[in-house]
């Protein structure tokens, strides 16, 4: 029987939220700043252009597999609620490894665009890097706190709340990155030196943003590691077990 007083919050778990919040604050300051030399590094190097467009186009028809994989729609489950966020998520990186190819055969093809057509497409770009960096850190994260938390403990990222939450957050991120990233026309500075003083005024200007998205993220998803199972109901799918029929 679940409490009536679950959403009430215990001197340990405030602590774990506060500090939650704050590394939150860090992957996302961290995360930021290495998606903005990535984008340099993708509109000068050619190789980088490749790269990125190749691993966006397989993650996001990974994802797009997977997602397939575990609908249902004979049975409502809480993925299945929630399969449109992560095909519109996989949509946005097969559309960001189109956006690098375009890059590779043409570094000069952005050039002739205006900023309503430009900054979309550099928006695109930020939230696939925003989202990949922030995923592979926490996934590293989840890989080396594996081996010392019990097996009944949850991970830092693991229930479908959690991952729309980190999804949104993430890409919200991405968002501002690739806005302002466009906006001041750093992909068109021929000069990498000058491309690179423009990107620590970005990144100053993004500081107060990307510290109050990363520790809203932070907080968010630790409070929904801890109480998240107040906040969801869990349905269980039928197992088709041929060995179960036969018995």
């Amino acid at each position: 029987m679940q409490s009536k007083f679950w959403w009430k919050i215990t001197n340990k778990e405030y602590i774990q939220l506060l500090l939650s919040a704050f590394f939150g604050a860090i992957i996302c300051l961290l995360s930021t700043t290495i998606g903005n030399f990535i984008l340099i590094e993708i509109r000068f190097n050619l190789i980088f252009s490749a790269y990125f467009g190749f691993t966006f186009l397989i993650t996001g028809v990974y994802i797009l597999i997977r997602t397939k994989i575990f609908m249902n729609t004979n049975h409502i489950t809480q993925w299945t609620l929630k399969q449109k966020y992560l095909v519109c998520f996989a949509s946005v990186i097969i559309a960001s490894g189109l956006i690098c190819f375009c890059l590779y055969f043409d570094q000069k093809w952005h050039e002739g665009l205006n900023y309503f057509t430009k900054i979309p497409l550099y928006i695109i770009l930020g939230v696939s890097l925003s989202s990949s960096i922030c995923y592979l850190t926490i996934d590293l994260i989840n890989f080396i706190f594996s081996f010392s938390q019990n097996v009944q403990n949850r991970t830092i990222v693991e229930t479908p709340n959690q991952i729309i939450s980190f999804i949104f957050i993430s890409s919200l991120i991405g968002f501002l990155q690739g806005l302002l990233f466009s906006s001041l026309d750093i992909e068109d500075v021929e000069n990498k030196t000058v491309s690179v003083g423009l990107i620590l005024f970005e990144e100053l200007l993004l500081i107060p943003f990307i510290v109050v998205l990363g520790s809203v993220g932070g907080f968010l998803n630790e409070y929904l590691r801890i109480k998240g199972s107040h906040l969801q109901s869990y349905t269980f799918e039928p197992i088709q077990d041929p060995f179960t029929d036969e018995i």
